[in-house]
Order: C-alpha cells, then structure tokens, then sequence
C-alpha cells in the first residue's frame, strides 16, 4: 500500500553548520494489512519519517507512493495517532472523535453513525459525554485510536501511543490494539522504543541506526510468532522464539546506536553482525 524509495531528509541548523542530515536512504514497503513496526535509537528520525509519510512534513529527496500514487499530503487514508493524545479538552468523547469527520462536510447521521461504530470498537460507549479531564490516560489514548478509526483509514501511523501509560494500562492497549488490527484488518506502523512492544505486536520490523537515520536491518517475527496474537500476550512472551526475537533487536540496536560508519562486509555485501543469532533477520544491504 505504501512504498518508499530513496527517502532523504536534511534540516537546516542555526550556527550556518551546513544542513543536518536526519534520515538516509530509506527504502522500504508497507503491504495490505501489515503490521510494521519501526525502532531504533533516540534522534535516529523515527518520528519524523512517521511525519513524513503522514503528509505532516516534507522531504528532500526519494520517492514515496500511496496505492501507486505519488504522496503530495495528509488524506483520509492515513491517520495519525500521537503519543501526547491531542484531545481537544472543551470537547467530550463524542466531539472529539467527529472532530476528524467535520472537515470533508459528511452528513451528520453518516457522522453519527461513525462515532457509534469507533466508540463500540475502543470499548468507549459508556463514556462518548465525557470530557478528557475525566478521562485516564488509557482512556484517553483509546479517544484518540477512536477518533482516528473514524475516519476510516486504510493505514493507522501510531507515534509511541503507549509511552506515557503505566505498564498495566500498556499492557491492557496493547490487547486492544492487537484485537482492533487483528479484527479490521488495516495496516499499522507503529513507531516504538519497547523491544518487547515491537515483536509483541508487529508482522516486521525496522530497525534504524543514528546519525544519520537508516535501517540497518528488517526482522519478520510471523515464521515464529503465529497470529491471532490477541489473548495470548502471557503465553508469546514466554516463547523461545520472542525471547530471541528481542535480544536480536537488542544487539541491533548497541551496534547501531551511536554515529559512526556501518561495518560492511565486502565479500557478502551486508553489514557485520547485523545478524545477531539467525533466523528472520535480513540487513539492509541484504535487501
């Protein structure tokens, strides 16, 4: 559904350094109904590539193509669910779930139903009068997947949506998000720094070096981890299988953490150690 190529970003710096490089090279496809997952080092451009593909921010160079359509912004089929919730507060559950419905002038019953259907979805019925400062923040993050839902997007872009819950409201979400994807079927990037997160939830995952930012490595965990993962968060976890799929994510990451230039294997063309263990790992320049 989505395909990058090439993708570059630079910005510019105050003291006349010269242009800082962000993101590099970046290729990758996001297929029908996948759920992708993007991890790697803080700086490393995540959040901004996630911008990016929502049509919130600009690029330099690459190509990046919606449904084999150039992308040239924002649009109803992809929708952005942020880490910090961005309720409007003098709106309640209901107002700020049609605030996403409002600008492409939909009848209002259409509206209406809508906001009944996301609200069954994200268990919020009973709360659709309620304003977010009577909310937790669970429940608030569920508003902003709702609202998101709504719209009836092909692609959800989720930035870090669980990072400022405590761990048993993350854990609760991560089931939510788990029965929504595995019950709709859209496809999902997910921007995360969980390891465990990563492989709990995602089909794929791309792992991201720093300085500039650049996948370094793809790792599919549906050879070893079967779906419907849903109702099953306690009996994967304790899987051999997800336990390797982490600690591979983990050496990833301390070899890539740092600015430095990637190791490079002349003969095989792929990056040393990139492969930390086998199994479901290809490096970036194996791609």
């Amino acid at each position: 559904m989505i395909t990058v190529n090439d993708l570059s970003r630079s910005f510019s710096r105050r003291r006349g350094d010269g242009p800082l490089r962000v993101l590099g090279n970046i290729s990758f496809e996001l297929k029908d109904g996948e759920f992708l997952g993007i991890i790697g080092p803080s700086g490393c451009g995540k959040t901004t590539l996630l911008k990016i593909l929502a049509g919130l921010s600009r690029y330099d160079d690459g190509d990046i193509r919606v449904n084999g359509l150039p992308l040239t912004g924002p649009g109803p089929d992809r929708r952005m669910v942020f880490q910090d919730f961005a309720l409007l507060p003098w709106r309640t559950v209901a107002g700020n779930i049609e605030f996403g419905l409002e600008p492409g002038g939909m009848a209002r019953k259409e509206r209406r139903r809508r906001i009944d259907e996301a609200l069954a979805l994200t268990g919020l019925a009973a709360f659709a009068g309620y304003y977010p400062y009577q909310l937790s923040g669970g429940m608030k993050q569920r508003v902003g997947v709702a609202r998101a839902l709504a719209v009836g997007p092909d692609t959800l872009l989720m930035d870090e949506p669980f990072g400022a819950l405590d761990a048993q409201t993350r854990r609760l979400l991560q089931e939510d998000v788990l029965r929504l994807v595995e019950g709709t079927g859209k496809s999902v990037v997910l921007v995360t720094h969980d390891m465990d997160e990563a492989v709990l939830l995602c089909d794929r995952i791309i792992v991201m070096g720093a300085h500039p930012g650049r996948i370094v490595a793809e790792i599919d965990t549906t050879a070893e981890l079967a779906r419907p993962r849903r109702g099953r968060v306690e009996e994967v976890k304790k899987l051999p299988a997800y336990q390797r799929l982490v600690g591979e994510i983990w050496s990833l990451l301390a070899l890539h953490g740092e600015p430095g230039p990637v190791e490079v294997d002349a003969g095989r063309g792929s990056i040393i150690a990139g492969n930390a263990g086998g199994g479901g790992v290809s490096t970036a320049d194996d791609a």
